[in-house]
């Protein structure tokens, strides 16, 4: 044991320990025989994949684990193809008719891997570096904070990343989140002890990452905690200073990320259903909570063949605060028999409680967190603190035991408890199950350009795979205008989730045609499943997939031959809605505006998702109205001179030219970029410079 002595022989056995842990869980995807992604949902009726004899064979295990691959896989493929082609990812033109990429954390540490290497396979990597970062810093606190010795840390080290938080949620951006947990309650303490040290400004680091990595309100739910950490450290109050200091620059240091997110938030309809308390995602669940932390799948799985009796699913109920059973039943009361830990323990318990008491349904307190505007956290997943809770009580525990003779073999069960549960949890799939080419989709990418519509079947996003854009779009934010659009010509039959409003779009059919407001939005293709019927003849078709064109599809880029003004958005909703509404006869604007005979061609010459170049020839002056949705972060020039653009048509952009012949230029620059990017770096020199000034002093 004289290995374990040295620092260099306790580091390779902590680090040996969190990579065999993954190692065991995630063989198959290490040596590339298998993708960390739930491709298999890809075979779910209408999904993707076709009902052909080559995917006859695929399973689909879990439906609730869609994300992974309708979501957040498409995500990072688009940052990645930014990043490399040399922009800045900000705008999506693929979904909805094109939407601020701003809910993704693009500039997450985590994701800077794939895109050096955007592959696939490059995904387990990513969770190998993710636990064992969060390891590293789990065994930091463990022994810094908690003073334990070397096993207990080591062993609550090797189980942090297996906890219910990351195995059920594995694969998103919350556990990149998660797994800063101890390492900003770390640096926080490190504060506290040494005000004046490299601790302080590596917190604003700290934090400005942390807020960076993954989604924003699970940021905001952990930087709570740590602030309620520190309260409790009772700091003086100079020292209580620097650390309001440190956390407000890391603030400004993520504002790249912050700023641009909170100003598409405000056009979102979802936000603002649940901010006026219409709508709750993820309601209270009650004590059933509790016994689901204990045993996860006590009331049954979301998983095919099994059933969910009560309760939402894995990633939103009482299993994500799973520590195993050993841990919570007998490692953490054995853990209150440790004196010098009780005080901690207390308060840890305290904290513990207080961040599942959403999920128990605690009276008063979700009274509380139903209050406006803290509302809109995610209060149910505020339990990977409990479970982080729980799992220090365990290694108070630990320590304890390893006092002992062949008291090393409790926590040994314990890991090996928490191994067994996450095997065959986290997905794993087949390579050939990515996002393999669909004949059809192919013949409609090299077709005439315009937008398509999924009738009854392949998820929103997934055109991408394929460099198709669909009318539809999920990306948890949802415009409130151009969402109002879609529904005013829904199938009232087809309803969509409250999460994804756009989801289960089909459109209504007006005899052979279609509403002027598909029209009106460059909605040239029709995409179905299975046999087409015996009198229609698909424009195109292959296995399982069959295609209708619209003729009556406008380009992105047109001239109506008149402007109108209109008052409030409910009135041109209704016009538009009307079954006589054509869009090249006439556009609907907010303002004031000549109504005069419009004459004039327009034509998209070139295009990046952040620039637009239209080469116009107009006869008489006119409204240019370009089928995308409108942002204030677009401008346009006309010639080389500014352009006033309007919001035209409720949802879209409309730019007035004058008569003549020349180039008219969209670009999208937000304000909250422009500001947001000043704010980081001007938080990064000053970090930059705290950073040198107490290395200067500490050498001094």
């Amino acid at each position: 044991m004289t290995f374990l002595h040295h620092r260099s022989g306790r580091v390779t056995v902590l680090v040996a320990g969190l990579v065999l842990c993954q190692v065991l869980l995630f063989g198959p995807c290490l040596v590339g025989s298998k993708l960390p992604l739930a491709l298999d949902l890809l075979a779910l009726d209408g999904m993707y994949l076709p009902r052909t004899p080559e995917y006859r064979d695929v399973t689909p295990l879990d439906p609730m684990l869609s994300d992974q691959v309708v979501l957040d896989e498409m995500d990072r493929r688009f940052a990645a193809s930014e990043w490399r082609a040399g922009r800045v990812p900000l705008w999506r033109p693929t979904i909805f008719a094109g939407a601020p990429f701003a809910a993704f954390p693009k500039y997450s540490p985590f994701n800077l891997l794939y895109y050096l290497f955007p592959s696939p396979f490059v995904l387990v990597w990513i969770q190998l570096l993710k636990s064992v970062f969060a390891g590293l810093g789990a065994y930091q606190f463990f022994r810094r904070v908690l003073v334990v010795d070397f096993w207990p840390a080591a062993f609550g080290a090797w189980c942090f990343p297996l906890t219910g938080f990351f195995i059920f949620c594995q694969g998103t951006a919350l556990t990149f989140v998660t797994a800063w947990l101890p390492w900003t309650l770390l640096v926080t303490d490190a504060v506290i002890r040494r005000p004046g040290s490299l601790a302080t400004p590596l917190l604003a680091l700290v934090t400005g990452l942390v807020v960076v990595s993954g989604q924003l309100d699970m940021a905001g739910l952990l930087l709570v905690s740590t602030g309620v950490f520190a309260l409790w450290r009772r700091p003086p109050l100079r020292t209580l200073g620097a650390l309001t200091a440190a956390w407000l620059l890391g603030l400004a240091l993520a504002a790249i990320y912050v700023l641009p997110l909170l100003e598409y938030m405000q056009t979102s309809l979802r936000l603002a259903i649940r901010a006026g308390g219409q709508l709750e995602d993820r309601p209270p669940i009650g004590l059933r909570a509790l016994v689901q932390a204990l045993i996860p799948d006590f009331y049954g799985t979301t998983r095919i063949g099994s059933k969910l009796l009560v309760g939402a699913n894995m990633l939103e109920n009482g299993a994500i605060a799973y520590t195993g059973l050993v841990a919570t039943l007998l490692l953490a009361p054995l853990g209150w028999r440790s004196l010098p830990h009780r005080k901690v323990l207390l308060f840890w318990g305290v904290l513990g409680l207080v961040a599942f008491g959403w999920q128990l349904d605690i009276p008063g307190l979700v009274a509380l967190l139903r209050l406006r505007p803290i509302n809109l956290l995610p209060y149910n997943r505020f339990v990977f603190v409990t479970s982080f809770a729980v799992l220090i009580m365990a290694v108070a525990g630990m320590q304890l035991l390893c006092k002992r003779p062949r008291g090393i073999w409790v926590p040994a069960l314990a890991l090996a408890e928490l191994l067994w549960t996450a095997h065959g949890v986290s997905p794993q799939a087949d390579p050939r199950l990515y996002y393999p080419r669909i004949p059809a989709l192919q013949q409609v990418a090299q077709a005439l350009p315009g937008r398509i519509v999924c009738v009854g079947c392949l998820a929103p996003n997934l055109g991408e795979t394929h460099g198709l854009s669909d009318i539809r779009g999920y990306d948890a934010v949802d415009p409130e205008r151009y969402v109002k659009l879609l529904d005013a010509v829904r199938n009232r039959r087809h309803e969509s989730p409250t999460f994804a409003a756009t989801a289960q779009f089909v459109p209504v059919a007006r005899g052979a045609s279609l509403p002027g407001i598909l029209n009106m939005l460059s909605l040239r293709y029709l995409i179905f499943r299975g046999e087409p019927p015996a009198e229609i003849v698909p424009l195109f078709r292959s296995p399982d997939y069959w295609v209708l064109g619209n003729d009556d599809a406008l380009p992105r880029a047109f001239v109506p031959t008149s402007v109108r003004q209109l008052g409030s958005d409910d009135e041109t909703l209704s016009r538009m809605a009307a079954p006589d509404f054509d869009p090249r006869q006439v556009a609907f604007v907010g303002v004031p505006v000549p109504h005069d005979t419009v004459r004039g061609k327009v034509a998209i010459v070139a295009e990046t998702p952040t620039e637009i170049t239209i080469d116009a020839r107009m006869e008489t002056r006119g409204l240019v109205v370009v089928a995308d949705l409108w942002d204030a972060g677009w401008t346009a020039s006309w010639n080389g001179q500014p352009a006033p653009m309007l919001r035209t048509n409720l949802a879209l952009r409309g730019i007035p030219l004058p008569a003549g012949q020349g180039t008219l230029v969209l670009r999208y620059d937000p304000d909250g970029f422009a500001y947001g990017l000043r704010l980081t770096l001007g938080a990064l020199m000053l970090i930059g410079v705290w950073i040198f000034s107490s290395a200067v002093r500490a050498a001094r």
